[in-house]
């Protein structure tokens, strides 16, 4: 699967239990962590309210409906993992209605089916347009608008860059991941004319961007991901976690050394008159 997302559908543990997939280096929508950010769960819960459970944990998918809603198209699901068959396009069926068109492919048949999202959107894309929406709840009405398109409009709290010309930004802009580790990403990107760039990734304090090595600012877009602001032309972006905690306590150390290197300096200076005697 590589960076792209795994989900699942229907109640199963035997197979990849939450957590585990870690293991294998594949990216899981699901898990279970007591520290869970909660705008990501919240996100996920847009999918179907259920999944998302005590603020710690995130569930198989169980209603037919949830397989057609955009935000698993925006968090990059690829695969889905079912005991059941599923709809390759989902209709009407069984009293549940889809939200919008749905395409999956049978890739794999057998006790445990795996289905590919045909239309998911990469783990990174630039999108033409943005729209501001301050608040919380309305955010995630927006995003749970079957009609909304998170390839093209990527939502903010505040205005971001470029907003008052995004209509002469390109539609045909691209973005790639060429490196992805835990607490670094790099991406290259050719837009036009303008554009925002997405990172499914949840946005979290301590993670600074760079383009083409000049910093730049991290937006909070579409609730819980990181986007930022891209100019016309080629970019190079990174993506690096460097918390403020961390520098905090290299600044300590370094100076607790320096103390300790001066103490031992000292006593090795008066040795001859025992350390710290008069």
């Amino acid at each position: 699967a590589g960076i792209d997302r795994i989900a699942r559908f229907g109640a199963f543990r035997e197979i990849l239990p939450p957590n585990t997939p870690q293991v294998y280096h594949l990216h899981d929508m699901a898990g279970s962590n007591a520290l869970l950010i909660d705008r990501y769960g919240q996100l996920a819960a847009l999918i179907e309210p259920e999944i998302y459970v005590g603020k710690k944990k995130i569930i198989s998918m169980s209603h037919l409906r949830a397989l057609s809603s955009p935000i698993l198209d925006l968090l990059g699901v690829r695969y889905i993992l079912s005991r059941r068959y599923l709809p390759l396009s989902l209709a009407p069926l069984a009293g549940e209605v889809a939200r919008r068109p749905l395409h999956l492919r049978l890739v794999r048949d057998g006790p445990m089916k795996i289905y590919e999202n045909l239309d998911r959107l990469p783990r990174v894309f630039v999108a033409p347009h943005a729209e501001v929406i301050p608040t919380s709840g309305a955010m995630r009405n927006r995003l749970a608008d079957p009609g909304f398109d998170p390839g093209k409009t990527v939502l903010f709290e505040e205005p971001p860059p470029g907003l008052s010309e995004q209509e002469g930004f390109g539609d045909d802009s691209t973005a790639r991941i060429i490196r992805y580790e835990p607490t670094e990403v790099e991406i290259e990107a050719g837009v036009q004319g303008g554009g925002y760039l997405v990172l499914s990734d949840t946005w979290y304090p301590g993670w600074r961007a760079y383009v083409d090595r000049r910093p730049t600012r991290i937006y909070r877009v579409d609730h819980a991901l990181r986007g930022i602001f891209l100019p016309d032309g080629r970019h190079t972006v990174r993506f690096v976690y460097r918390p403020l905690r961390f520098h905090l306590g290299a600044a300590v150390s370094i100076v607790a050394l320096a103390l300790w290197s001066l103490l031992l300096w000292r006593c090795g200076f008066r040795a001859t008159r025992g350390c710290g005697t008069k």
